[in-house]
């Protein structure tokens, strides 16, 4: 019995870098060419100055490279959460991509994302059309209860 506080005190410790993260947020359906593109970093405490980004090619080459924005915190809605903007709209290459940044010796990657010509409206326009085929009344039942509004 004597052992379980340093048991519980070695948990804790251990357990402290897995619960602080670093997550990279991005546009997941497309970015244009030639619009502005963003993802933001959230991050559980403060980072370096001017961190380095990368924009990462689908077999793992660097693409494009640039700095994160100055952090900012929302404290009002999280606590204690710092948010960096890395900033590639200079980069207008078609491809699938992600964003890495390393803090700490650890290599953080957001999920992948495609830019490209028009590639926002070529994916987002026909997924907004069959969303609202689908919900269109037409059968003689909807098309009955509609004749009421």
């Amino acid at each position: 019995m004597a052992r379980l506080p340093g048991f519980i005190t070695l948990l804790v410790l251990f357990s402290l870098p897995v619960m602080s993260q670093t997550v990279i947020h991005v546009n997941q359906v497309a970015y244009d060419s030639r619009a502005p593109k963003m993802a933001v970093v959230a991050s559980d405490g403060p980072l370096p100055a001017a961190l380095p980004f990368t924009l990462v090619k689908a077999d793992g080459s660097a693409a494009y490279e640039g700095r994160l924005c100055k952090g900012e915190q929302v404290q009002d809605w999280f606590p204690g959460k710092y948010y960096y903007r890395a900033d590639f709209s200079a980069f207008r290459a078609a491809g699938v991509f992600r964003v890495a940044v390393t803090v700490k010796g650890a290599t953080h990657v957001s999920p992948a994302f495609e830019i490209g010509e028009d590639a926002l409206a070529l994916t987002a326009v026909p997924a907004i059309l069959h969303f609202y085929k689908g919900q269109r009344a037409n059968t003689p039942e909807e098309e009955d209860a509609d004749k009421q509004v």
